[in-house]
């Protein structure tokens, strides 16, 4: 009688592998929260995360590669940076914020590190990030279908579920990899299928939000993607497919936007044009998952010699006719790129165009200009970090209301100055070059991690070098966790390196905690400050002695915080106490003597007081700091 033989058991994983799917959904979650931009979510999620991290340092065996060691080093020099910056920011407040969020990107990036130790647990964690794109694609299409989402839109673009129309394109354009990723590496040839379709669907949505910024994401994290793993012609067909599939769906959703253009004004509810735009969308994401299928099927006919045979002279295709492409759109394109590179400096909106995409103009430009004025005025350590527009309202030369220059790289110069472009380069150095380590990661036996991982993490970093959305933690944490997952030891180097702590294990680890410790009494001090500050200001209408209070108690928990003497100042002003509000303005413009707000709000309480030519005095003073402001120029022109 034959022995029976059984199936290998596939190992289970880790318990701490729990820790890195509950960052990935919570991660996924983010839509529901406008990706946490506000500091009362992204607070609430940096001190869990940091509890979390502290329970896995005392349970798990801590292992890294050479790539998370240079990681892990950018990461602490820009922490570093950010936190000593305070003590030369104007604001030190947002530095402090800053250094914060940072805490939060690095308690993510630990916690992958430690949490991650099998190719089950990084597949799970790429597939639960991917899913808020689809399931954003998905709740949009049908919504359409059903006559509503028409609140989902700003000027004909795509602005939820983040609420910010380039974030939510920075959300799909990474949403599409690990999808891509499974079509090419899935078990089964439906769930291939399935996932292209999934892909697609993405990919034709992302079109709606008319963002420049996914122009160069996509085709950045693409060839990301086919150069740094095996198995390019497959998945560079995966991709042409989905290409095919967005560009059968742009009559449709190009009109969307194309029939108001920038100025456009709101569809009507149930309007034939975002209905159609979802039935393209779907239609095609539909047909491109039926090729996929049809190919599989297909090539599994063929005889491996046959099949192998194909693949190579396919690839050899490819690469022939994107080398022919490239070469002919850019003598063709030149005249183009040169229009709009004048277009990209001349500093102006263009109103009419049909289609963004292919638009430069805008304020990019600008800002970028003004972050570089001020690298090279503060080269070595910045203005302090989130301190961009400490000197910019008063530098720029359009309309834009900003925080940031729309660049990590600029904001980085600009912030923290050559120790901040060091470890930016340090960090981002490493992961990228950790997508074409061959052994010795994890990523680098699995070629769905590698590929969804690398994609994800490029698109973030791409997007964000040309928008913000690096303050926005939903989104960045995703493009952290990826990048984690991308430097993460491989399962044998993993476990011979859990064994007995060291002596220096030991007291690295007792560091690391008392680092930890002090960044959560950082985020937690600051978010309680916030909260006592938001309930004050609320309380400025209906009981202004109530609020004084409730302030009081945030200016003592922050004291760099200018919001709070905001609401303090227009408390004492509902109680008619002028001196108490004028003395309170006053401090906060000799906190920071580069902001237009507290001379602003001086000539209004002058104005509320009767006191026209005082008035006309600190208009003045806020016009000097911002220059281009209407408001500030009515008031001036109005003085006495």
């Amino acid at each position: 009688m034959p022995l029976e033989v059984r199936p290998a058991r596939v190992p289970r994983p880790p318990a701490v592998a729990w820790a890195a799917v509950a960052i990935a959904v919570v991660l996924a979650a983010s839509p529901l929260a406008d990706g946490y931009f506000d500091f009362n979510r992204w607070g609430v999620i940096a001190l869990g995360a940091m509890v979390l991290l502290v329970v896995l340092a005392g349970v798990a065996r801590p292992a890294f590669t050479r790539y998370g060691v240079a990681a892990c080093a950018g990461l602490a020099m820009l922490l570093a940076l950010s936190a000593a910056s305070i003590l030369w920011a104007e604001s030190k407040d947002s530095a402090w914020t800053e250094v914060n969020r940072l805490a939060l990107y690095g308690a993510l990036f630990a916690i992958v590190l430690l949490a991650v130790r099998d190719e089950r647990t990084g597949r799970a964690v790429v597939l639960i990030l991917g899913s808020a794109a689809l399931l954003t694609s998905l709740w949009l299409c049908v919504s359409l279908l059903l006559g509503g989402a028409q609140g989902a839109f700003l000027t004909r673009r795509l602005n939820a579920p983040i609420g910010y129309i380039n974030g939510t394109a920075c959300l799909l354009v990474m949403g599409i990899w690990p999808w891509v990723a499974y079509a090419e590496a899935g078990s089964r040839r439906l769930l291939r299928a399935g996932a292209l379709a999934g892909a697609a669907l993405i990919a034709g949505t992302f079109v709606l939000t008319q963002s420049r910024a996914v122009i160069p994401a996509t085709i950045i994290s693409a060839v990301l993607v086919l150069a740094c793993t095996g198995e390019r012609t497959r998945r560079a067909v995966n991709l042409i497919l989905v290409a095919l599939a967005v560009a059968v769906a742009l009559p449709w959703t190009l009109a969307v936007y194309s029939t108001g253009g920038a100025a456009g004004r709101l569809l009507p509810p149930g309007h034939g044009l975002l209905r159609a735009a979802a039935v393209a969308i779907l239609l095609s994401a539909l047909g491109a998952g039926f090729l996929r299928l049809a190919l599989s099927g297909l090539a599994e006919r063929l005889e491996p010699e046959r099949k192998r045979l194909l693949v190579r002279r396919l690839g050899r295709t490819l690469a022939i006719v994107t080398a022919i492409v490239l070469t002919v759109g850019s003598v063709l394109g030149a005249p183009f790129l040169a229009r709009e590179y004048r277009a990209f400096t001349a500093l102006h909106v263009n109103e009419n165009a049909a289609v963004r995409f292919t638009d430069a103009s805008g304020y990019r430009y600008d800002m970028w200009r003004v972050a570089l004025h001020e690298f090279e005025q503060h080269p070595l350590g910045g203005l302090g970090a989130g301190n961009y527009d400490a000197e910019y309202y008063r530098l720029r030369r359009n309309p834009e209301y900003t925080l940031v220059p729309h660049s990590i790289e600029l904001q980085m110069a600009a912030e923290l100055g050559i120790g901040g472009i060091i470890a930016l380069l340090l960090f981002c150095g490493a992961i990228l070059r950790a997508c074409w380590a061959r052994r010795g990661t994890l990523a680098s036996g699995d070629r769905m991690i590698k590929v969804a991982a690398a994609g994800m993490f490029a698109a973030w970093l791409i997007d964000t070098s040309v928008d913000w959305t690096y303050d926005i933690p939903g989104l960045a944490g995703a493009g952290i966790v990826c990048a984690g997952l991308l430097v993460v030891p491989a399962r044998a180097t993993a476990s011979s390196s859990a064994t007995r702590r060291s002596r220096r294990t030991q007291a690295m680890t007792a560091v690391a905690l008392g680092v930890l410790a002090l960044l959560a009494a950082s985020v937690g001090r600051q978010y309680a400050a916030a909260r006592y500050q938001q309930a004050g200001a609320a309380e400025v209408q209906g009981s202004p002695q109530a609020a004084i209070g409730t302030l009081e108690e945030a200016q003592k928990l922050d004291p760099y915080s200018v919001d709070t003497l905001y609401s303090l100042a227009a408390a004492y002003a509902r109680e008619d106490n002028y001196q108490r509000a004028r003395d309170t303005l006053l401090a906060a413009a000799a906190r920071q003597p580069e902001n237009y707000v507290p001379p602003a709000l001086l000539g209004d309480l002058a104005v509320r007081r009767g006191d026209s030519t005082l008035a006309a005095v600190e208009y003045r003073r806020a016009l000097a700091l911002n220059p281009d402001d209407p408001d500030l120029r009515a008031a001036v022109a109005a003085g006495p």
